[in-house]
């Protein structure tokens, strides 16, 4: 498979999990926002319902759903997986995805290389400092909070 399939089948994945532990179905839109440095994975959703601006929390995270299927039905591997096939040596990789799923249209995606990823507990410096041996980036690409 080659590296834009591999992502567009990460994204189908994320949107398969969303969708099957979404409370409603009468939704227009679905929004995820994963936050990632090293083995640490974090991920919100929500959704809109349709014909209202009403925004509603829910759930990724669900212990029986990814026991049915612990590889394919945990929504933090395929974020991990993105996170590796869109690392860029002269960016870095990035600390927050957020992406947005719509009834009729592709993901819309969104990389943030350089903000502090906002994980409930703030993290250790030092679990940056070891992701950023993971994955290497130039001097002027490593943030200002991360110097």
């Amino acid at each position: 498979m080659h590296e834009k399939q591999e992502i567009n089948f990460c994204l189908e994945q994320i949107f398969r999990i969303t969708k099957a532990l979404a409370p409603e179905n009468n939704w227009s839109s679905i929004y995820i926002e994963g936050y990632i440095v090293g083995s640490i994975t974090e991920v919100k959703s929500w959704y809109v319902l349709q014909n209202t601006e009403t925004r509603i929390e829910f759930e990724t995270f669900d212990l029986d759903y990814i026991n049915e299927d612990t590889k394919n039905n945990n929504i933090g591997n395929f974020i991990e997986k993105l996170r590796e096939l869109t690392y860029h040596p002269n960016k870095g990789a990035w600390y927050t995805i957020s992406i947005e799923y719509t009834q009729n249209n592709k993901p819309l995606t969104a990389y943030n290389y350089s903000d502090i990823p906002a994980f409930e507990e703030p993290l250790p410096l030092a679990i940056y400092k070891k992701d950023l041996k993971l994955f290497p980036r130039p001097t002027e690409a490593i943030p200002s909070w991360l110097v």
